[in-house]
């Protein structure tokens, strides 16, 4: 840039100098550990894998990412909504006897002392990370980065002792969900589709009534709260999308309490929601009609071409040597969409935390992820369609890749969600015998998860029985 005259230099940060002595204080609520019931891994066994994963190329590891910091201390926080994290920052020692200094206001840690003492765990000032980073530099020590997430001033202060670190490992390690966790999440899904299914069997009776006060809004606050009677449920894991109608074309849609749409059972309704439970981290979509005025045979063929997409991308089995990743899956999603010239614009699916964040990298499944799908990796299946101002679909599955059951050496997808599909809007016309025999098979396994669930909503059964009645 310099034919140009143009010089880049740091400056003070100005939010900072704005909010001056007005700046809120960072949340104090207490860190709390993650027991290895829930996560399979002790923390040392986890700094092992890291230091392997390093290969000796450094002397120590800045780790700025907070659910990284979360997963490898197994500790668990409430600093920001809906993602169980805390502020922190943390350097990690790899050698002889692994080590790490976590950078954190101490009282939020208090409670923890003897747990971070047996795991190596030192504990420092949050603000006190400039001054390490600044020694470590002066006494030229290699500090691995993540340059594409550290932030502009730590990476300022290493930047000449820096190291870039491409392919971070915690990221990768965090990615691949090891037994305990992935039980944990076939176990907190299975709540999660029971606490629907009530809400569903509820909307289906009230919406019957002319005065039932029931809106987008209100809507959503009973699905957050029946989701709360679940065992080791937290919060819920991102902020529930519940629209009907038009609104359900908005795909990032948050119904808000004064402008909420009345709920009806006359137009399709879209709930995109999850919850944050101890064992794992939950996000499903489903779109339904009530049966009120009857879906149109165009909205019929979008649900089934929709369903026929993740259906699609569910049943594929790939060699597991190969490169395979979320780019060459992508396609398959779309498929039933395209040949009928419809399309959705957003990806495909997401990788989801371990009770962690919903949204984790590195995985995805759209046109450009290329990183290699292992097994343990869990994502969202969830292609869609959206009619501008006046309906949108989308059907959304947490999906586990895992070793196939007869062929060696392949993988594929093991689907965690047990939601049966809306019957009003499926067009069987549209579905070959195998793909009605294959929805019948997923809805007897809907029945036999969700039914032990249900022993005390008698009409939230009763719904899953007739949903799941053969097509």
């Amino acid at each position: 840039m310099a034919e140009n005259n143009i010089q880049v230099k740091s400056m003070p940060n100005l939010v900072d100098q704005c909010w001056g002595e007005a700046r809120p204080q960072r949340p104090q609520k207490e860190v709390q550990h993650l027991d290895i019931t829930f996560t399979g891994r002790h923390t040392l066994d986890k700094f092992e894998d890291v230091k392997n994963k390093l290969g000796g190329k450094v002397d120590c590891l800045l780790v700025t990412t907070l659910d990284d910091i979360a997963w490898l201390t197994n500790l668990r926080g409430a600093d920001i909504d809906f993602n169980p994290v805390f502020f922190s920052y943390l350097i990690f020692y790899p050698g002889d006897e692994n080590k790490a200094t976590l950078y954190i206001d101490a009282p939020k840690v208090a409670n923890l002392t003897e747990y971070l003492a047996a795991n190596r765990i030192t504990v420092a000032p949050y603000s006190q990370i400039n001054e390490d980073l600044a020694k470590l530099a002066a006494d030229q020590k290699k500090i691995g980065v993540h340059t594409s997430t550290c932030n502009a001033e730590l990476y300022r202060i290493v930047k000449d002792s820096s190291v870039a670190i491409q392919d971070h490992p915690i990221v990768h390690l965090k990615a691949v969900k090891n037994p305990v966790e992935q039980a944990g999440l076939r176990e907190a899904n299975v709540r999660d589709c029971a606490a629907i299914m009530k809400y569903f069997a509820f909307l289906e009776t009230e919406l019957r009534k002319p005065d039932h006060g029931l809106n987008e809004f209100n809507g959503a606050r009973k699905v957050d709260h029946l989701r709360t009677l679940g065992k080791y449920h937290v919060q819920p894991s991102f902020d529930t999308i519940s629209s009907i109608g038009p609104n359900g074309a908005v795909i990032h849609y948050k119904p808000e309490e004064d402008t909420a749409l009345p709920l009806n059972n006359d137009e399709i309704y879209l709930l995109d929601s999850g919850g944050q439970y101890l064992d794992g981290t939950v996000d499903i979509t489903r779109t339904t009609h009530f049966g009120g005025k009857p879906p149109t045979d165009f909205q019929k063929e979008a649900y089934t071409r929709v369903l026929m997409g993740v259906l699609d991308l569910e049943r594929i089995v790939w060699p597991g040597n190969s490169t395979i990743a979320g780019k060459d899956m992508d396609i398959l999603a779309r498929r039933a969409l395209w040949s009928a010239g419809l399309d959705y614009k957003h990806g495909t699916g997401h990788g989801i935390g371990h009770y962690l964040n919903v949204h984790e990298g590195p995985v995805g499944i759209n046109r450009v992820n290329a990183v290699k799908l292992l097994e343990g990796h869990l994502l969202s299946d969830e292609p869609g369609y959206y009619e501008d101002g006046q309906f949108g679909i989308r059907i959304e599955n947490d999906i586990l890749c895992v070793k196939h059951p007869k062929h060696e050496g392949h993988l594929c997808w093991e689907n965690l969600t047990v939601c049966p599909y809306s019957r009003n809007l499926i067009d069987t016309n549209l579905l070959d015998a195998n793909t009605i025999a294959y929805i019948n098979a997923f809805h007897q396994k809907c029945l036999e998860k969700l039914t032990p669930l249900l022993q005390d909503d008698a009409a939230a059964l009763d719904y899953v029985q007739r949903q799941c009645a053969p097509l």
